[in-house]
């Protein structure tokens, strides 16, 4: 369900920007990666994670929904990661 609403975000920024090539900022809920101990933690455990998406007019639904299903297996990794911390890596390579 994620990835249909994320690759219908898309689309819909896309065609409001007149943009193939959109990014916007996915949040998530951290909880289920805890620390040891982080049980006990008290206040919110969220983060932002950029999502890219390139939506050409020519590039079937199926292979967009496929592209945005891939990178988020990709990017399950970095969730815990500091915005900052993406954002420094992104301008050196590509992390997605």
């Amino acid at each position: 369900m994620a990835t249909a609403i994320k690759a219908a975000w898309a689309y819909v920024l896309a065609q409001e920007t007149g943009k193939s090539d959109v990014l916007f900022g996915q949040v998530t809920n951290c909880r289920g990666i805890l620390p040891d101990g982080g049980e006990g933690m008290v206040g919110m455990c969220l983060n932002t994670t950029p999502v890219r998406v390139e939506v050409k007019p020519t590039t079937r639904v199926r292979d967009v929904l496929a592209m945005v299903q891939q990178q988020h297996i990709k990017s399950v990794e970095y969730e815990t990661n500091d915005w900052f911390d993406i954002v420094a890596v992104d301008q050196r390579t590509t992390c997605f």
